[in-house]
C-alpha cells in the first residue's frame, strides 16, 4: 500500500494509491478524465449509489431548513447565496434534547419568559420562540435543561437570532462549556471554557455552539440565555429567537436533528460506485474538492478526529485503501473549501493541497484491484462530516506543475 503524509499549514493528509505497471507521466485536461463526479448539480451522478436509513435534514436551494425522507440524498445549499455546496456525508449522530422545536416540558424557565410562534425560523414556519430575563440581570436567567452525561465529549448547538437584544449565551454548567455570542456582529464574543463558534444561516439567523472542554459524566445544566453587549439590565419585555437546541456527542455540532418526546437518532450517509472500470493500476491521479463542517470556531485544539474523503475497496471487510484522507489534529487554520490531488505510478507517488507544495516519494508496493468506490466514509465509523463536491480520476500520473495547478 502506498502511502504519503503531507503537512500544510496545521493539516495532514494522508495518500495511499495503488500501482502495478509501467511509469505514465501526462499533462492532463478534462479530456483524459475517466471518472468526473460532480456532486453539485442537486441529483447524483450517473452509477452512484446512496443510502440513509430515516429523516434527516438539509438546506434547500431556497435556503431553507428542510427534512428529507430515508435514501434521499442530502444536496446542501448555502443558506446566504444559495450556491451549491455538494453532498452532504454525515456519521451517525444522536440528539439528546427533547422538544426541540417548541422548548416544551423537561425545558424550564429560570426567572424568565418565553413566547411560541414569535418569529420566522430557519425552516421558514413561524415556530421560532421568544425568551428573555424578568429578573435584575441576564446571568442564569433563560431555558434550563438537566441533562445527564454519559462520560463523553459534547456540543451543544442552536439557531439564535436577535430581537430587542442583541445577544445569546450558552452554558453546559458542569461540563466546562460557556460561551457568549453577538447575533448581530456574528462573532463570539466571550468563550470561558470549551470551543465555540458561530455561522450565519440567513435572515439575521445564526448556528451557534459550545463544546466541553474535557469530557463528561453525571447531571449537568444546559443554559439558553438572552443578553446585550449594551444594556445591563433586562426591561422584562425583550428578548430574543432561538430555536432547534441540540445536544450530541462530539467535539462539533452535525446537521440538526428535530426531536418531539424521545431522542432521536440522525443514521450516516453512504455513497458508492460499484463499478470501478474507470481506475488504473498503472498509474494514475486523484482529485477531490470538499467542505469541512465548522473548521473555525474559538479554542485552544480546534477539531479532532479522522476524516475520510474516499476509499478503494478490494471487498468486504478491511482489505481498503484509504485514497485521501484528512488526519488527525484537525486544527482551525483548515480553509472551508479544500482542493486535494495526488498521483501515482509505479515507482513514485506525490500531492498537495490548494497549490500548495508538491510532496512525493518512492513506493512499489502494489495492491488488490478494488471492486467499488466509497466515497465519504474510512473503514469504520469515520466519515468525511461535510460536503463532497467533486471526485475526478485521471488514468495517468500528473506532472508537479499539473498537481498545483488542478488545486489552485
Amino acid at each position: 500500500m502506498k502511502s504519503l503524509r503531507i503537512g500544510l499549514v496545521a493539516l495532514l493528509f494522508s495518500w495511499n494509491f495503488i500501482s502495478c505497471g509501467p511509469t505514465e507521466i501526462h499533462q492532463l485536461t478534462d479530456f483524459n478524465l475517466s471518472l468526473n463526479l460532480d456532486f453539485t448539480k442537486g441529483s447524483l451522478p450517473a452509477g452512484v449509489a446512496y443510502a440513509r436509513s430515516g429523516s434527516a435534514t438539509v438546506t434547500n436551494s431556497a435556503g431553507l431548513l428542510t427534512i428529507v425522507g430515508a435514501d434521499v440524498p442530502r444536496f446542501d445549499y448555502d443558506p446566504i447565496t444559495l450556491a451549491p455546496k455538494g453532498i452532504l456525508i454525515e456519521g451517525s449522530r444522536t440528539n439528546f434534547l427533547l422538544q426541540s422545536t417548541t422548548f416544551a416540558s423537561p425545558w424550564l424557565l429560570a426567572s424568565a419568559f418565553s413566547v411560541e410562534s414569535a418569529a420566522i425560523s430557519p425552516d421558514g414556519t413561524l415556530n421560532a420562540t421568544k425568551v428573555g430575563s424578568t429578573g435584575s440581570t441576564f446571568s442564569d436567567r433563560g431555558f434550563t435543561y438537566a441533562f445527564t452525561t454519559l462520560g463523553n465529549t459534547y456540543t451543544l448547538s442552536v439557531y439564535a437570532k436577535a430581537e430587542v437584544y442583541n445577544g445569546l449565551e450558552l452554558q453546559i454548567k458542569g461540563g466546562t462549556g460557556n460561551a457568549r455570542f453577538n447575533l448581530k456582529s456574528g462573532t463570539v464574543t466571550t468563550l470561558v471554557d470549551g470551543k465555540a463558534g458561530i455561522e450565519p444561516v440567513g435572515n439575521g439567523w445564526y448556528r451557534c455552539w459550545v463544546t466541553s472542554a474535557s469530557s463528561m459524566i453525571g447531571e449537568v445544566v444546559l443554559q439558553i440565555m438572552a443578553w446585550d453587549s449594551a444594556i445591563a439590565t433586562p426591561n422584562g419585555a425583550g428578548g430574543i429567537y432561538v430555536y432547534g437546541p441540540q445536544m450530541e456527542v462530539g467535539s462539533f455540532a452535525t446537521s440538526y436533528i428535530p426531536t418531539l418526546t424521545m431522542a432521536v437518532t440522525r443514521n450516516a450517509d453512504d455513497v458508492n460506485l460499484s463499478n470501478v472500470a474507470w481506475f488504473s493500476r498503472t498509474a494514475g491521479t486523484i482529485l477531490a474538492t470538499f467542505r469541512q463542517l465548522q473548521v473555525g470556531g474559538v479554542g485552544p485544539t480546534g477539531i479532532n478526529g479522522i476524516y475520510e474523503i474516499a476509499n478503494l475497496r478490494a471487498g468486504a471487510g478491511s482489505n481498503f485503501t484509504q485514497v485521501l484522507q484528512r488526519g488527525t489534529s484537525v486544527k482551525a487554520e483548515l480553509t472551508s473549501r479544500t482542493k486535494i490531488a495526488g498521483s501515482y505510478n509505479v515507482a513514485t507517488i506525490a500531492g498537495t493541497a490548494n497549490g500548495g507544495v508538491v510532496s512525493s516519494a518512492s513506493d512499489e508496493t502494489p495492491i488488490t484491484l478494488p471492486t467499488n468506490l466509497v466515497l465519504g466514509k474510512g473503514s469504520g465509523v469515520d466519515y468525511l462530516n461535510g460536503h463532497l463536491e467533486s471526485f475526478s480520476f485521471y488514468p495517468y500520473q500528473a506532472v508537479t506543475a499539473d498537481l498545483r495547478s488542478l488545486t489552485n
